[in-house]
């Protein structure tokens, strides 16, 4: 009971798919259908009467059938060509709803990924799952669904309005031909079953295909591929994957293909046998030849129409499981909560705390961060410092928001940051990651993405901030310049430093009440980070700043160290009071303090 309402809840949600994406196009697709699978018995019966009309005629003058025979005659050429208008009717409807059923399909996914907790990411089976709801954005399983549904009810219109008159002719070889066409059906009935199966299990054997094609086509992977020359180790593996795709697939095709042959082979003896019996009726006179003729002609069609019933009701069901995986997907990881009672997000930052915070990352049981307690107030500037696996990107993540502690809370002004929606808690942030992302749209586009409403004169502010003005000046469209040339042929190519600055002008241009550099000095020369360690003491004059950073030197003027290892706050305070203590901050600030020297001398 449950899997029809399912289906029928499946069904419902694809018409609702179609006629979203065009009202027009719904209803031209409705009519097509109706007129594919309503012409092959009409031409069938027109035939027929044609043919008695031309014996009867020879029998008792053309006068008496004249007006009727022309009739008939026109209805013929008139179904010929409504079946040569039907096709590329039908693919102008269908190519233009793929494209709109694409595209709305697309959008409801981009709706999910936009909100989704970033938990999703750390698990393989969750991208089988997106993958699975991705099949559907090409657009082609709703029409199939929606095909198949109309070719289903047109065809047991069909089917029913041929064999009344076969019944007519002969009832024995009417019900011989339906017979033979059973056992075909049960069996394409299981094979669609054993299909989806497979598709389903080996979802994640085809998102590794596309995964090893794509570093060969990506030009961040394109460098170590030549310089490693690797390149076979990865054929190689792409070749081992799919031959052992095909090799499963191949098993199931073969199957269906030997099991196909023989209950082909029973459905033509019967329709041979059905041709014996009546050409020999026929022939002693006890059937007229019109019978003959349309008998003929449909019963080739009868038999399919029987296996296209099947055929159809089954790839309704199986297309409708696509539907399901999208509709499953947005369930499970749709995380723009209905829930009510929200607080508002206060106008005024006055602090942040991590009150006995500890995590560890989804199938872990390692814990990243352990019991870490601390309160940062408006205005701070703040430096968290940690040797490399010390959870500092980790604790980072848990502020922003993108997971959940396993054990304490976070608090806003008091206030645990759950209370608030994720979305209106995310616009307290201006962030500049590590990992930060090249888009491939213009500089302008790069920095501004996240406030647009910013004018001319704030953007040109902005720029010369991160000391990016003078290559902006020389670029060949200055900020409209794409910065990739993937998508512009006179794209440019930018440093790593160059790109920094933009992630760093991404973050001021956004000009949010706290400011978080995550190494934001990774890939900058020595000038462009002491200009960084100036703007970022500009910036905290007025709103809380945290910089995680190995750069010592940069911790001596910061109001609040925050010294993090092996996932606990082991020690806070300012630059004075840390060397007072002389542990873990005044060990690493001294070791690298004799670095420097050294490398001077």
């Amino acid at each position: 009971m449950k899997k029809i309402i399912s289906f029928f809840h499946n069904i419902k949600e694809i018409i609702r798919i179609l006629w979203e994406a065009s009202k027009i196009m719904t209803l031209l697709l409705l009519f097509n259908n109706i007129i594919r699978n309503a012409l092959w018995p009409l031409r069938g019966l027109v035939v027929k009467q044609i043919i008695d009309m031309i014996t009867l005629s020879l029998e008792k003058g053309i006068e008496s059938y004249q007006r009727p025979l022309a009739l008939y005659i026109l209805l013929f050429f008139l179904f010929f060509w409504l079946n040569r208008i039907w096709w590329p009717l039908n693919s102008f409807t269908q190519a233009l709803m793929l494209s709109k059923i694409g595209h709305g399909t697309r959008m409801r996914i981009i709706k999910v990924m936009e909100n989704i907790e970033l938990s999703f990411f750390d698990k393989s089976e969750n991208y089988d799952t997106y993958h699975k709801a991705l099949e559907l954005t090409n657009g082609r399983q709703p029409i199939n669904v929606v095909n198949n549904i109309l070719g289903l009810i047109s065809l047991i219109i069909s089917f029913v309005s041929a064999f009344t008159v076969m019944i007519s002719i002969n009832i024995p070889v009417s019900i011989i031909l339906i017979i033979s066409s059973i056992p075909s059906l049960v069996w394409e009935n299981r094979f669609n079953q054993k299909l989806y199966n497979f598709e389903q299990e080996t979802t994640r054997e085809k998102r590794l295909l596309n995964y090893i094609f794509k570093l060969f086509t990506d030009k961040k992977s394109a460098k170590e591929i030549r310089t490693f020359r690797f390149e076979k180790y990865l054929s190689d593996k792409h070749e081992a994957t799919l031959k052992d795709y095909n090799s499963k697939y191949f098993r199931l095709i073969t199957s269906k293909i030997k099991i196909d042959s023989l209950f082909w082979i029973l459905m033509q003896i019967s329709l041979m046998a059905s041709y014996f019996i009546i050409i020999a009726s026929a022939s002693e006179g006890r059937i007229p030849l019109g019978d003959l003729s349309f008998f003929l002609s449909v019963s080739i069609g009868l038999q399919n129409a029987i296996k296209n019933i099947e055929s159809s009701f089954n790839n309704v069901i199986q297309s409708s499981r696509y539907i399901d995986n999208l509709t499953s997907f947005e369930k499970s990881y749709l995380n723009i909560s209905t829930k009510h009672g929200y607080k508002p997000i206060p106008e005024t930052v006055e602090s942040i705390e991590f009150r006995n915070v500890s995590f560890s990352y989804p199938n872990s049981e390692k814990a990243v961060l352990k019991n870490v307690s601390f309160k940062l107030s408006v205005p701070q500037n703040v430096i968290l410092l940690g040797e490399n696996g010390s959870g500092k990107t980790t604790l980072i993540k848990l502020l922003l928001g993108f997971y959940k502690p396993s054990k304490g809370e976070i608090l806003l002004n008091g206030c645990n940051i759950s209370d608030f929606d994720i979305r209106d808690y995310h616009k307290l942030f201006s962030v500049c990651f590590q990992d930060y992302i090249k888009y491939g749209f213009s500089l302008k586009d790069n920095i501004i993405m996240a406030n647009s409403n910013i004018d001319d004169i704030t953007f040109e502010q902005i720029i010369g901030k991160v000391q990016l003005l003078d290559l902006v000046r020389k670029l060949p469209y200055q900020e409209q310049t794409y910065l990739s040339k993937e998508y512009d042929e006179k794209g440019v190519e930018l440093s790593g430093g160059q790109y920094n600055k933009i992630a760093i002008a991404r973050a001021l241009a956004k000009n949010s009440k706290i400011v978080v550099f995550d190494e934001p000095n990774a890939s900058l020369d020595a000038k462009a980070e002491q200009n960084l360690f100036n703007l970022y003491s500009e910036l905290t004059k007025d709103k809380l700043g945290i910089m995680i950073t190995h750069r010592l030197s940069t911790a001596v003027c910061a109001d609040m160290i925050l010294v993090l290892k092996d996932g606990k706050l082991v020690e806070h305070g300012t630059h004075d009071q840390l060397m007072k203590l002389n542990q873990e901050y005044a060990f690493l600030f001294n070791m690298q303090s004799k670095q420097y020297i050294s490398e001077v001398s």
